[in-house]
């Protein structure tokens, strides 16, 4: 009896839980809205309409949310090689970091540090170009060619 009452309790909660799409969560066995992207909500306090507020500039909420905050942009120094942000960033996704010219990205990801790209000596040549994401990549001239100035396109004979 007690398994039958335990599997009438789950298929019940499961019915409940299901009822609600992403736009939505269950309070008191009701399916009541979020706030949408670029926004947070105030006060949980009316379930059918939400007081919802616009994320403030340099923060930003990239889904549905109950959240009564909104997540911080990230602060890209220029003083550490970063380009600055455009004025007006993203209210609804994350605005990643980037470096300036001639610097690079340690990670893919997150872009947490700009490195110099690595400058080619004479007697070397510039293989591939670094990018934004990777480094300058050199290779030494070969025999009977020379480079004479730092991070030269080709050798000369």
């Amino acid at each position: 009896m007690r398994a039958v009452f335990v599997l009438c309790l789950l298929v019940t909660l499961l019915y409940h839980v299901s009822c609600c799409d992403e736009t939505q969560y269950l309070k008191n066995d009701k399916c009541c809205k979020k706030c949408g992207p670029g926004k947070r909500m105030l006060v949980e306090d009316n379930c059918e309409d939400p007081r919802c507020q616009d994320c403030q500039n340099g923060e930003y909420q990239s889904s549905y949310t109950t959240e009564t905050k909104c997540e911080r942009q990230p602060y890209c120094d220029p003083n550490l090689h970063f380009q600055p942000q455009t004025d007006k960033p993203s209210k609804t996704s994350l605005s990643k970091c980037v470096c300036e010219p001639g610097y690079y990205c340690t990670q893919d990801d997150d872009c947490s540090t700009c490195m110099e790209h690595t400058v080619c000596k004479p007697g070397q040549r510039v293989a591939k170009n670094g990018s934004s994401v990777s480094d300058t990549e050199c290779e030494t001239c070969k025999h009977g060619t020379f480079s004479t100035e730092d991070s030269a396109d080709a050798c000369k004979e």
